[in-house]
């Protein structure tokens, strides 16, 4: 929910062509967002098949994962704006940062009321283990994915340990609730692009830590 009341939701469906799809009720009036079975944008044709929980910011714009039938790509993140759907990433996609690394999954995606959107992702591992997968967070502004942190990345303030696994249940930064995954998500967005988040860390003076990431510096708190 918004701080204007609205509020973006999932809901399965039954009895018409649509199996499940995104919806927004501000006023008494429900209203859809998108479908499963529409044409999801830059997939080569796929279709939207499914839906994770969506996140709406003030201003309306609503950001959500979905996943994708058909086409080149499996799934994806969307920004929906003014009835116009984009997406934000794909999976396929080489993930910055990440020396070349695609992305495989998207998790838990938050809006801002500057249209920023924080999102954790999957990407293959350093492992020779082919199942083995790598967490990662990532904040898109614009048509920019900036990485915010990396597993078996240095982890500020903790004496050379690194970042072994982001961990839930964080909401140090007082941002709307937007959606009911915010009570595990695993990070934090706020109006200036600050992204709060909790890891464990291996290899330094604590187990675990919240850090704090601003688009100057990253730190723990």
């Amino acid at each position: 929910m918004n701080n204007t009341g609205a509020v973006a939701f999932r809901a399965s469906l039954t009895g018409g062509r649509a199996s499940s799809g995104i919806f927004v009720s501000s006023g008494g009036v429900i209203t859809p967002v998108v479908l499963s079975g529409q044409v999801a944008p830059g997939t080569g044709g796929g279709r939207f098949s499914n839906f994770g929980a969506p996140s709406i910011n003030d201003h309306g714009s609503i950001v959500f994962q979905a996943s994708i039938e058909g086409g080149s790509r499996g799934q994806g993140l969307f920004i929906a704006r003014n009835g116009t759907i984009r997406p934000i990433a794909l999976t396929g996609e080489i993930a910055p940062g990440t020396a070349g690394k695609t992305f495989i999954s998207f998790f838990q995606p938050l809006i801002n009321n500057n249209d920023a959107v924080a999102f954790q992702a999957t990407l293959p591992s350093r492992a020779p283990n082919p199942f083995s997968f790598e967490e990662r967070l990532f904040l898109a502004v614009g048509d920019m994915i900036l990485p915010v942190a990396l597993q078996g990345q240095e982890a500020p303030g903790t004496g050379g340990g690194i970042f072994s696994r982001f961990s839930p249940d964080v909401r140090i930064i007082q941002f709307p609730i937007l959606s009911p995954m915010v009570f595990t998500a695993r990070f934090s967005l706020d109006d200036s692009n600050a992204v709060a988040f909790t890891a464990e860390v291996t290899g330094g003076t604590v187990a675990s830590a919240i850090f704090l990431a601003t688009p100057t510096e990253r730190r723990a708190l």
